[in-house]
């Protein structure tokens, strides 16, 4: 179990603006954005993408919520 302290503290490391919270599952922390499960180790989080977990439906990094670049204001579809 993760501290409720450490979990305050910790974010996403693929989220550019770092305000994606964690929530604690039975066997990691996942991104409330883009949903990347990040394992439990030896009861420390792993950090690490590489070791990261994708979110089923999602073929790669580049396909997660926080990797797309934003849609500008006004501009057409």
């Amino acid at each position: 179990m993760i501290s409720p302290e450490l979990l305050d503290i910790l974010r996403c490391p693929l989220d550019p603006t770092r305000t994606a919270r964690l929530d604690q599952e039975a066997d990691g922390l996942v991104c409330q954005r883009c949903r990347l499960k990040y394992p439990i180790k030896e009861g420390l989080p792993c950090m690490l993408v590489e070791d990261a977990i994708l979110p089923p439906g999602a073929s790669g990094l580049q396909a997660l919520p926080c990797q797309q670049a934003p849609v500008a204001e006004g501009a057409q579809r």
